[in-house]
């Protein structure tokens, strides 16, 4: 056999923007390989496709495909099928998208093998926000002159559902979808407005024809943290700036503000609580872990970091050293953990940072009691408009996508 085999991995060092700098290089397969014949050709070998090569060897090659192109893969043919099937991955690892809606593409990083793959000819998503993501789905919407048009979509798949149009947005400080969108009770809620003694909750359900709006008294005083909410024990929790919990019932539409628990209670005659009270440099954010609700605070940079779990019999703010075998996935716009079945992944929490030419992702780890592959987050650069999200590769039905 002649020649090497090469293959571009979008993950190649020297990316310097997720955005767009991604595409540079895209032909270098195609390029590679035209050369490769070209100089077989003038050596009097003949032509030989990927076909040729050994099945071991072609499983080798199936192994670093992403899961869009294995399943584009396996009905080429009988052989390629039989090669796909069983490598195909199973797994749900959380992965860093990042929708450019100019180029039509989406972006993903995956943190485990540290290489980029990208979707092409997306739908027209212009001016499009991505509120929340859940099981694979990004609820989003459009910005248009007097409303917003809002939809689910499955970025795998290029799936739409869509919702209900809404007036008067003026933004949220807050969602979360209480169940997943194939069931019958699945409700969203959006906290709107936040910082005096009332609060509005949109929400929406399947068979709605349009949002409901309700403002609530807010007695005492909430002013929410920017991480969105989360659908826990049948209630929306929403983190508050000052470490109290504001907590919004579906089943009977009441908000309330529990008076504990509160950052003093762990921060009392300490710097950081300085810096949280200031809110200028500290990053919050609740996601439920294995099970409970758990707090984590980000300092200026990544200089400091505190994670407590919620007492909820003596309701407190209690913190922990580790989240066993956890991990956990953190963004604005949405935060979960998981179990990721990859040695070396567990208790650590992954951010949506990239550095090291971009390729790698920046994590803090509870066994070595700091961030990796930096001290802080000064050499790291941040994606605004980027979540992590847990692919969903199946198709819905019919009935779905009539939400």
């Amino acid at each position: 056999m002649v020649g090497n085999i090469y293959f571009y991995l979008s993950g190649d060092k020297g990316r310097t923007n997720m955005n767009e700098n991604l595409y540079k290089g895209e032909e270098t397969l195609v390029t590679k390989f035209q050369n490769l014949e070209e100089n077989m050709a003038e050596e009097g070998v003949k032509k030989t496709s990927l076909m040729d090569l050994p099945v071991d060897l072609l499983e080798l090659i199936v192994l670093r495909l992403f899961r869009v192109d294995l399943l584009r893969l396996s009905p080429l043919c009988r052989i390629w099928r039989e090669i796909a099937l069983p490598v195909r991955p199973i797994d749900n690892t959380p992965l860093l998208m990042s929708i450019c809606a100019r180029r039509k593409l989406c972006s993903f990083f995956d943190p485990i093998r540290k290489i980029f793959h990208n979707i092409h000819d997306f739908p027209n998503l212009k001016a499009s926000t991505v509120h929340y993501s859940k099981d694979g789905w990004l609820l989003m919407s459009q910005s248009k002159k007097e409303y917003s048009t809002y939809f689910f979509f499955n970025p795998f798949t290029k799936s739409r559902i869509q919702l209900p149009d809404m007036f008067e947005d003026k933004g949220f400080h807050g969602v979360a979808f209480s169940s997943s969108l194939t069931s019958s009770d699945c409700k969203i809620v959006a906290l709107e407005g936040s910082g005096s003694t009332t609060v509005t909750i949109r929400t929406c359900c399947r068979g709605d024809e349009s949002w409901t709006s309700d403002t609530l008294d807010s007695n005492p005083w909430f002013a929410a943290s920017h991480c969105n909410l989360v659908f826990y024990d049948d209630v929306f929790y929403c983190l508050g700036m000052d470490g109290r919990l504001g907590i919004f019932d579906p089943r009977n539409g009441v908000w309330s503000v529990l008076s504990k628990p509160t950052y003093e209670e762990f921060w009392e005659e300490n710097d950081a609580w300085v810096d949280l009270m200031q809110n200028s440099t500290g990053q919050n954010f609740l996601v439920e872990c294995g099970g409970k609700l758990v707090y984590v605070f980000i300092g200026y940079h990544g200089r400091l970091i505190k994670i407590f779990c919620l007492n909820r019999s003596e309701m407190i703010w209690e913190e922990i050293d580790s989240m066993g075998d956890q991990t956990m996935f953190l963004s604005h716009k949405s935060s979960f953990s998981t179990i990721i079945p990859v040695e070396g992944m567990q208790n650590k929490i992954f951010f949506p940072l990239l550095c090291g030419g971009e390729d790698c992702s920046v994590f803090y780890s509870f066994e070595d009691r700091r961030f990796f592959p930096y001290k802080d987050f000064s050499q790291t650069k941040g994606y605004r408009f980027s979540t992590w999200i847990q692919p969903s590769w199946s198709k819905p039905s019919h009935e779905l996508l009539h939400w």
